[in-house]
C-alpha cells in the first residue's frame, strides 16, 4: 500500500510542477530534495526530465535537522513559478493587499 501511495505522490509532484512552472526562459531550474529516499528522488528526476527535456534538475538531500521533523521518504520540488506581481509598483501591491484583492 505504501509503495502505491509513494508512486502516486511522485506523479502528483510532477503534475504540480507542470501546471505551475514558469515559461519565462528556455531552461527551467528545478531542485529535487529527498529525505533518505534516493530511488524515489531518481524516479522524480526521471519523470521531470521526461515531461520537459530542457529542464535542469539539481538534486539535494534533506539534512538531519529537517529530516528529523519530516521523516524518511519526504520529497520536495523547488522551482520558479510565473511572476504574480504583474508589474505592480510597491505602492500598488500594498494598496491591493489593503483592499483585499
Amino acid at each position: 500500500m505504501l509503495r502505491v501511495v509513494a508512486k502516486k505522490g511522485v506523479k502528483a509532484l510532477v503534475d504540480y510542477w507542470s501546471k505551475r512552472r514558469s515559461d519565462a526562459g528556455p531552461v527551467q531550474n528545478v531542485v529535487v530534495g529527498g529525505a533518505d529516499c534516493p530511488k524515489d528522488a531518481e524516479r522524480l528526476v526521471s519523470l521531470l526530465t521526461k515531461e520537459d527535456e530542457s529542464v535542469l534538475v539539481l538534486e539535494s538531500s534533506i539534512g538531519p535537522v529537517i529530516g528529523s521533523h519530516v521523516g524518511p521518504g519526504m520529497l520536495a520540488v523547488v522551482f520558479w513559478g510565473p511572476d504574480k506581481r504583474k508589474d505592480l509598483s510597491v505602492a500598488d501591491r500594498i494598496a491591493s493587499k489593503v483592499r483585499g484583492k
